[in-house]
């Protein structure tokens, strides 16, 4: 996965999905974008 765009309305809409889910969508959104990687 390569993330081309980083979109700050996300936070508000991450924030009420995290909320919805209990999974913490923006820290792996920002792991993702500073090179972490989901397989590993």
């Amino acid at each position: 996965m390569v993330i081309i765009e980083m979109n700050p309305r996300v936070s508000r809409s991450s924030a009420l999905a995290s909320k919805a889910t209990g999974f913490p969508i923006a820290k792996i959104a920002a792991k993702l974008a500073v090179g972490y990687r989901l397989d590993g």
